[in-house]
């Protein structure tokens, strides 16, 4: 990954709205502690914005979580890039961030889930958060 590319492995546990690591004990907390080592290294190289990338943003509430965590830690969310989303996120995060919603394509508001080729493979590794 580039310098200036940091991962963050975290999903939804079982459809719910908490967060887990699937490399790192399958806990909240290991989330906590890859965005507080994330932001470490940012405020070492004198960073404090960041924008966060995700595959597919539905509702947006993961993205949120995620940016709530960060402006703990001393780094603000500025914007969000995505390849897919749902009109109703893309709008919001457009209203909230200064850089807001950029995505490749927009889901309208009848869509109620995405398939997607990872779907069909147990235990797919690197389908997270990254930070950029």
């Amino acid at each position: 990954m580039g310098k200036d590319i940091l991962f963050l492995d975290c999903t939804r546990l079982d459809g719910s709205k908490k967060l887990v690591s699937r490399n790192n004990a399958n806990s909240f907390m290991a989330v906590e502690e890859q965005v507080k080592r994330i932001s470490d290294i940012l405020k070492m190289q004198g960073q404090r914005e960041i924008v966060l990338v995700d595959d597919v943003i539905f509702t947006g509430t993961v993205l949120r979580t995620l940016k709530a965590l960060f402006e703990q830690n001393g780094i603000s969310v500025i914007g969000v890039r995505g390849s897919i989303s749902m009109e109703e996120s893309y709008q919001s995060f457009n209203r909230e961030l200064p850089l807001g919603l950029k995505c490749g394509y927009l889901l309208g508001s009848g869509v109620i889930d995405q398939i997607c080729e990872r779907d069909f493979y147990f235990g797919i590794a690197q389908s997270g958060i990254s930070v950029m």
